[in-house]
């Protein structure tokens, strides 16, 4: 059954349909793998074992997923809820019930699964929802991994020879990619994403030659759509949670691939396309910043502060001109530009972010009037953030005089637009009085500065 036996080494990611809500199998400390529920940033692990999916229904409201567990001599499917209540078997199981997708409107899950014992090879199967009766799709012997279509006339799927399509019914059956894998649908709802080695290619239902999209060092999977964009999750070795060095990409509809984080176990778009509901970083957990230091990074904002493991964020840590620089370019996707002039950034890794942003006309310099120099080593003021964000993000003059402290500051004008547009409430909760321009801006603030301005 070597096909279980890769199963369980997989972590496979389901497409989500309600927002923010990520689903995928996580290996505990026991070894045994768990549904995992991931809904406006809370995870919810459903104590129950699992060998495949889990799949999260269209309407939000439910998982699918297939049981791993040695007492009942078989591997069926069942469903719950997305907290683990109203749970139910739907099926026997037989030889291994795998890979669930539903149909768009509830009623039935694709699987592939072993028919018999005698037969050591899977099918595609078609199961009620309501009465766990499964129905075998006849000339799809060897199928894996079904991906129903969202009109719901189509069943994408990979075999050892690449990615077919066939109708429900067991007609139309063609193929679509030779060799590739792991196919799903979208972005566009005639288009079909798949893995091809270590490269992500894009087709359409009419088997068009494909696109390549992306290509990592590794070995990659898990590929998963929106409208928006995709997700995969490249990753070299196996470790004891399933993944190594593992890293997710997020795939634009339109523009270049970026790199949006380093993860440990899975990946996923939630239903507004954002990769990743999860956790980024270790040290972020007790801080207020917390949800925007996530976002921040699914965004592709910020990759942490301990390169090249970028596991940590050190949202205490003070800001420097230097990181300002690169926060701003990524955030506001500025292109680059010519040598600012600048004489004491030749040798800072944030050189041609400097360079843009000075050519975005944000920043002019640390020591007027000569504005010579930048400074990218030197921490960020809370006054400075306000003239770059300001400046960054083009905002109109704001409400004057909403802080006390700010009057001798001279970027007093930036820092009431900064208020004005709702991107700073000030530094002394719950009061907010206080602005605190002399203070340095931590990366959590700055982390929040940026969703608020940028994201939201």
């Amino acid at each position: 059954m070597t096909r279980l036996m890769l199963t369980l080494l997989a972590l496979l990611v389901a497409m989500p349909a309600s927002a923010d809500t990520i689903t995928y199998l996580e290996r505990g400390d026991d070894g045994m793998f768990r549904p995992v529920v991931v809904t406006d940033g809370a995870k919810t692990v459903i104590d129950r074992g699992a060998i495949s999916g889990p799949a999260l229904s269209n309407d939000g409201t439910r998982i699918a997923f297939t049981l791993d567990d040695p007492s009942l001599g078989s591997y069926p499917l069942a469903i719950s809820g997305l907290g683990g209540g109203n749970f139910r078997e739907i099926s026997e199981g037989a030889w291994g019930e795998l890979d669930p997708s539903w149909s768009p409107d509830d009623s039935h899950l694709a699987v592939s699964w072993y028919p018999t014992v005698v037969v050591d090879d899977t099918m595609l199967g078609v199961v009620d929802v309501e009465t766990g009766e499964i129905r075998s799709i006849t000339g799809t012997e060897g199928a894996l991994r079904p991906a129903w279509s969202p009109s719901g006339e189509w069943l994408a799927y990979e075999t050892t020879e690449g990615v077919s399509v066939i109708r429900p019914d067991g007609t139309g059956r063609r193929m679509i990619a030779a060799d590739g894998r792991d196919p799903t649908w979208g972005p566009a709802p005639d288009e079909i994403t798949f893995i091809l080695g270590s490269t992500v290619h894009r087709t359409t239902l009419l088997g068009e030659p494909p696109s390549r999209l992306l290509t990592v060092t590794g070995q990659v999977e898990s590929a998963t759509c929106r409208p928006v964009g995709c997700s995969v999750l490249a990753y070299s070795g196996l470790g004891y949670d399933g993944r190594h060095d593992a890293t997710a990409w997020f795939i634009p509809a339109s523009g270049r691939p970026g790199i949006r984080a380093r993860l440990g176990r899975a990946v996923g778009l939630d239903a507004r396309g954002d990769p990743g509901a999860l956790d980024y970083f270790v040290d972020d957990q007790d801080s207020i910043h917390q949800s925007a230091i996530n976002r921040a990074a699914r965004a592709g904002i910020t990759v942490g502060c301990n390169p090249p493991e970028n596991t940590m964020f050190c949202p205490e840590d003070a800001v420097t001109r230097g990181e300002m620089a690169a926060f701003l370019v990524r955030a506001l996707d500025l292109p680059g530009g010519p040598d600012a002039g600048f004489t004491d950034t030749t040798e800072s890794v944030f050189g041609a972010d400097i360079n843009a942003i000075a050519t975005a006309g944000i920043t002019y310099g640390c020591n007027p009037p000569d504005n010579t120099l930048y400074c990218p080593e030197a921490a960020v003021s809370r006054g400075q953030m306000a003239g770059f964000l300001t400046r960054g993000l083009d905002l109109p003059p704001g409400e004057s005089d909403q802080f006390t402290d700010d009057e001798g500051s001279v970027f007093v004008a930036d820092i009431d637009a900064l208020a004005s547009a709702g991107i700073t409430v000030g530094c002394n909760p719950p009061d907010n009085t206080h602005f605190c321009p002399e203070r340095p801006v931590a990366r959590g603030e700055m982390a929040t500065f940026l969703t608020r301005g940028v994201l939201d």
